[in-house]
């Protein structure tokens, strides 16, 4: 599938937040702040179906697979998509806007995140809309 080439400010700080996250010394507030919290809150099943809303990198994504889950991220930057591909194969990563999930079938996901990114996003309604399509 051919995808229109996106501009986004995140792609000329991918490999910076990359490194910012995973050589940070393993105390990022993603890490011993946010972490914790998303997983007590998803309450995950083994093999349950997440999105992970504006992915980057796929820190969370990762995380989120390795206690289990079957994990979609997809992030507008594909300079962030291209680290979190290459940082896990295992894992779906699609390049698509929050509010144009046209990879993902109607309520085929039994939750979905958007970490850090509600503020980046306009207009955010839509991508709520899409976010009740996918869900179960």
């Amino acid at each position: 599938m051919s995808h229109k080439r996106i501009k986004t400010s995140w792609g000329k700080v991918a490999q910076w937040y990359d490194t910012m996250l995973e050589s940070g010394g393993g105390d990022t507030y993603q890490k011993e702040v946010i972490l914790p919290g998303v997983l007590k809150l998803l309450d995950l099943k083994r093999n349950e179906q997440v999105l992970d809303i504006a992915c980057g990198q796929g820190f969370f994504s990762r995380a989120l697979a390795q206690k289990g889950a079957r994990v979609t991220g997809v992030d507008i930057s594909p300079e962030l998509i291209r680290i979190a591909r290459a940082r896990s194969r295992s894992i779906r990563y699609e390049i698509a806007p929050a509010d144009k999930l046209s990879f993902a079938k109607s309520v085929s996901f039994d939750a979905a995140i958007m970490v850090l990114a509600i503020q980046n996003i306009d207009p955010i309604t839509s991508a709520f809309r899409e976010v009740r399509r996918i869900l179960k």
